[in-house]
């Protein structure tokens, strides 16, 4: 067994390249990225939950449950990474590296929780379409949230080429995805406010749930 797999490290902080910095410098940096990403998501979830209140689209609702799980995720990476860099003690003569699969089984229920939520919400604007309002700050939202994203990201990238942390890397890219997610929100509520296709709302709303399931699956794999 490898000094590093003894560390826990192996499991989230391991990687197939050498870390470029010590072992003390390279725990701080792999928290602060954590840290970051859950202080994102937080603030996140809070101005996306502000633009659903104004506009009532269940695209914005999607975005806001990938948001939530995006907060939960993060959440447990922070825990995860905590853990993983705790140096072996008499009870965990291995490290603490099983934390992170542990977390993965609770997110992976939160997160088919909100696409659950999510579905009832697109099945019921199909049976009740209405109108989008105040779509314009729905879609300064959406472009605010790309714009944190993009600088958590480069900053994820920073932290990875520094310490080759495997649980941070998985993160920047849950996260690079979610542009996708938000551009199907921007490009509901343009057909649904400007072209008055309504029922684009709701059908972008099924399309982040379906991804949002197909994620919850992906992580109950990769935890169990």
């Amino acid at each position: 067994m490898s000094k590093d797999t003894r560390s826990g490290s192996a499991v989230l902080g391991g990687s197939p390249h050498t870390p470029r910095v010590a072992d003390k410098k390279r725990a701080t940096m792999m928290r602060r990225a954590a840290t970051a990403s859950v202080a994102i998501a937080a603030l996140l979830v809070g101005v996306k939950a502000l633009a659903y209140s104004t506009t009532n689209s269940v695209a914005v609702l999607g975005a806001l449950a990938d948001s939530a799980a995006d907060l939960v995720a993060s959440l447990g990476i922070l825990f995860a990474v905590q853990q993983a860099v705790t140096p072996a003690d008499s009870e965990h003569r291995f490290g603490h590296g099983k934390a992170e699969p542990l977390i993965g089984l609770a997110q992976s229920l939160f997160i088919a929780g909100s696409a659950t939520f999510l579905l009832a919400e697109a099945v019921r604007h199909f049976l009740s379409p209405g109108p989008v309002e105040n779509p314009l700050g729905g879609i300064g939202v959406i472009l605010f949230s790309m714009a944190m994203t993009i600088g958590l990201v480069m900053y994820q990238r920073r932290a990875i080429r520094e310490t080759g942390s495997l649980a941070i890397t998985a993160d920047s890219a849950h996260y690079a995805g979610d542009f996708l997610t938000n551009f199907g929100v921007i490009v509901a509520l343009l057909m649904s406010s400007y072209l008055g296709w309504q029922l684009a709302d709701p059908v972008i709303g099924l399309m982040i749930a379906v991804v949002l399931y197909l994620t919850a699956w992906w992580v109950l794999r990769r935890s169990l």
